[in-house]
């Protein structure tokens, strides 16, 4: 079934913990899919993203489809939430600010 869904975001005081055995990516598609719920998210940015400086609190999910015989999971904010947060872990197609060194040296300091 797919769904029509608010978009989700990652909060910085607010769920987003995960286990990595929960979510499956798909890259290719920017999806990531819950394997308990089957529940599928889209990842994207947010219009107003800066794409040269990219942080992981401007990607949104939006809930896309759960596979049939499945129920649509009541926790969708937070599942949206996880998403984003496993996508930002699991994926090589994005380089984000928070991966970025502070001061633009990313030798190790001792």
């Amino acid at each position: 079934m797919n769904g029509i869904s608010p978009e989700y975001r990652l909060d910085r005081t607010g769920p987003g913990g995960f286990m990595w055995g929960d979510w499956q990516i798909d890259e290719a598609n920017n999806l990531m899919t819950h394997r308990q719920t089957r529940a599928v998210f889209v990842i994207y940015p947010s219009p107003d993203a800066d794409l040269a400086s990219l942080s992981m609190y401007q990607l949104r999910a939006r809930f896309a489809h759960v596979c049939d015989g499945h129920p649509i999971p009541p926790n969708l904010s937070v599942l949206g939430a996880q998403a984003i947060n496993a996508y930002t872990c699991m994926t090589e197609r994005l380089i984000l600010a928070e991966n970025q060194p502070l001061d633009g040296d990313d030798d190790i300091p001792f």
